[in-house]
């Protein structure tokens, strides 16, 4: 009988570019662009400076693999690990709503830097990272209830993810493809929420840690070393150990028809995505009316159990704590009328006294019922639901509700958007002219027989 990692492996080794849907195309370039600008952005931010000091300072760190954004050089390990962690360090890379985590900042550096190793072209580039996403696949039967339990599943997904990403560009066939994700999901961590709930730079080397053991594990099974194939629906595998809720054979329904990136959310605010339905709310609200600090009585926002477990309150203590604030999101876009931007984490924005005097007045509140509607169909409706309710001194309130926050697939930002969002993080480290050439070489990177040519151009100066 065929397991699961057999299936999915199998998919892997079969699918071609010409198999790829123009949509499903369109978003894996999205995803690059977006994915590379989260690792740019990312790169100055103090858990990357340390992370990268320490790799340097390693004598393993030696190679030719390329750090976005830097001049230095290293191996290939040591390169996926760097730039995936700089690609979730601003909590703006993407979010998935069938998988959960942040695929993209895990399986594009995979996918990018394990193509500097031989001539790759931009589809197989591109192929290579739709089907990162489809070995995410294996999360599936978690997915949601280990969200709520507290295990963060970034890490097992955005592993498989770049270990199908990097196994495919490396040639790997189908039982190399098998074992090498049956490597993966017996050597990664599962690491549970609460650094993003109680802070620490931990956070910041999830996404690294977990491309790097994704990246070695389909080097190793290049080599000949085999993974157990039951590892996820065996009697002792991961499923019954994390007490999935589904059937496991929910991971591979959908298998070349419902592609799991086309349920990617690409981010317009730079914070954590269960603080986004209460921005958005936040900003119809501020769009259409004056808010004055000292005529607000009291904000109730209404969310579901994941935004409430993960809401950190106000004041916060770092920029990572601001970043998961309801409290803080909200007075912000209030305040300042429009999406969160980077730099509203700096700590002269978090004490700014009119936010904080809105960010006092947020009460964040638990209804368990919406948390019916979180799940995607046909289990829920997909909603990430936040509602708003400003109540002012002299007796009058406002509301708004929001179940699909820009970036939702059934709320997709712009490719305009996109690019608008690459433009923000580049430009801390490349000029105007360097970062209209990434984006031109990206938006027709199937044109291109080599990637190595936009891994050159990610070099800083």
């Amino acid at each position: 009988m065929t397991t699961l990692v057999e299936t999915i492996a199998e998919f892997i080794s079969q699918t071609h570019f010409t198999d790829l849907p123009d949509d499903v195309v369109e978003n894996a370039r999205l995803l690059l662009l977006d994915s590379i600008g989260c690792a740019l952005g990312g790169s100055r931010q103090p858990s990357i400076v340390m992370l990268e000091q320490f790799v340097a300072s390693s004598k393993k760190g030696d190679g030719n693999f390329t750090v976005f954004g830097s001049k230095k050089k290293t191996s290939l390990l040591n390169a996926v690990l760097l730039n995936a962690s700089r690609a979730d360090a601003l909590e703006f890379s993407d979010v998935n709503k069938l998988v959960g985590g942040h695929p993209s900042c895990m399986i594009v550096p995979a996918a990018l830097n394990t193509a500097e190793k031989n001539q790759v072209s931009g589809k197989n580039l591109l192929l290579a990272i739709v089907l990162g996403y489809e070995a995410h696949r294996l999360v599936i039967p978690l997915y949601p209830k280990a969200f709520r339990d507290g295990l963060h599943l970034v890490m097992p997904g955005g592993a498989l993810g770049a270990c199908a990403a990097a196994g495919r560009i490396l040639g790997l066939n189908a039982r190399q493809l098998a074992n090498a994700l049956g490597i993966c999901g017996a050597v990664v961590p599962v690491a549970p929420f609460e650094p993003c709930r109680v802070g620490g730079y931990v956070k910041d080397l999830y996404t690294g840690w977990s491309a790097y053991t994704g990246v070695f594990s389909a080097l190793l099974a290049k080599t000949g070393f085999t993974g157990t194939p039951t590892l996820f629906e065996g009697d002792l595998g991961l499923y019954r150990v994390l007490r999935a809720e589904k059937n496991p054979l929910t991971s591979v329904e959908g298998l070349s028809s419902d592609w799991v990136i086309r349920r990617s959310c690409i981010k317009l605010h730079a914070s954590c995505r269960f603080t986004h339905s209460s921005a958005d709310a936040a900003l119809k609200i501020a769009q259409r009316t004056e808010i004055r600090p000292k005529e607000v009585k009291k904000i109730r926002i209404i969310t579901d159990t994941i935004p409430y477990q993960l809401n950190r309150a106000f004041p916060p203590n770092d920029a990572i704590d601001a970043r998961f604030s309801i409290p803080y999101v909200v007075a912000t876009v209030l305040i300042r009328k429009r999406p969160i931007q980077i730099d509203d984490f700096d700590i002269s924005k978090i004490q700014d006294e009119d936010i904080a005097h809105i960010a006092e007045k947020v009460e964040v509140h638990l209804d368990k019922k919406l948390d019916g509607l979180y799940p995607e169909p046909p289990l829920g409706k997909g909603f990430r639901t936040a509602i708003i309710e400003i109540e002012f001194m002299d007796g009058s309130r406002i509301s708004e509700r929001v179940d699909f926050p820009k970036g939702d697939p059934n709320n997709p930002a712009s490719r305009m958007e996109v690019m608008r969002k690459f433009y923000i993080q580049a430009e801390r480290v490349f000029s105007p002219k360097k970062m209209r050439h990434i984006v031109e070489l990206v938006n027709n990177i199937e044109d291109i027989n080599d990637v190595r040519i936009l891994t050159s151009l990610l070099r800083a100066p």
